[in-house]
């Protein structure tokens, strides 16, 4: 996985600042909505590109799943069966 700087990016924010170098996300990003009161969430400052690229990575390599990626959102689709 390539390493990226990722800039300032508040929750909600319509307009994110990135400081020279900085890579900017290549998916647009929506403003956080709460709409369950049970969801498995997290929040981070990294880049969604690295954390996406991450994911994929694991589920290709170590899991064997071939998800399906959102080119438009930050968005992956994936079944995952386990014993027990």
């Amino acid at each position: 996985m390539n390493a990226r700087k990722s800039g300032a990016v508040t929750r909600g924010a319509a307009e994110e600042e990135f400081k020279d170098g900085d890579l900017p996300p290549s998916k647009q990003l929506l403003a956080y909505e709460k709409v369950f009161k049970q969801n498995t969430e997290f929040f981070s400052t990294c880049n969604p590109d690295d954390i996406e690229a991450a994911l994929v990575e694991h589920l290709r390599n170590r899991e064997k799943i071939e998800p399906e990626v959102n080119k438009d959102k930050y968005k992956i689709k994936f079944t995952l069966v386990t014993k027990g």
